[in-house]
């Protein structure tokens, strides 16, 4: 959790001169949180040394991340945030190796519907009455 701590407060201060973004942040801010929950219910800690990480925490993560009704997608793109967040601790010298490496990240492509041809036309063939662009130019 340190090196959460570590982390997020470094990207704030990119944040805060205009070279990262505030959505990146509250990503990260989230993820911590969520990693503290499930340090919490799965091995009922406030923390746990990077040294004692092992494979099984990124499919665990995941599946714990899945049952709090996260999308798959969502589910993942957490887990690969994780999985950087512990290769900087590799390249800081904090851990020897990253364990969660050999996790494969995978999305699924989401199912949309396409609009029919007709829907996309009826705005174009809305008319426009006068009275109805004035109520608009007054919002």
């Amino acid at each position: 959790m340190e090196a959460f701590n570590l982390h997020n407060e470094e990207f704030a201060e990119k944040v805060s001169k205009k070279i990262g973004k505030t959505g990146a942040l509250l990503q990260y801010q989230r993820l911590e949180k969520k990693t503290w929950a499930f340090l919490m219910k799965k091995y009922h800690l406030h923390d746990l040394l990077m040294d004692d990480l092992q494979p099984g925490f990124a499919a665990n993560f995941f599946h714990y991340l899945l049952m709090d009704d996260i999308g798959e997608n969502t589910a993942m793109k957490y887990v690969k945030t994780l999985k950087q967040l512990i290769e900087r601790a590799v390249l800081e010298g904090w851990i020897r190796y990253n364990p969660l490496k050999e996790f494969k990240c995978t999305y699924k492509d989401p199912e949309r519907e396409c609009l029919e041809r007709h829907e996309i036309m009826r705005p174009y063939n809305k008319p426009i009455t006068l009275q109805r662009l004035a109520e608009i130019q007054d919002r």
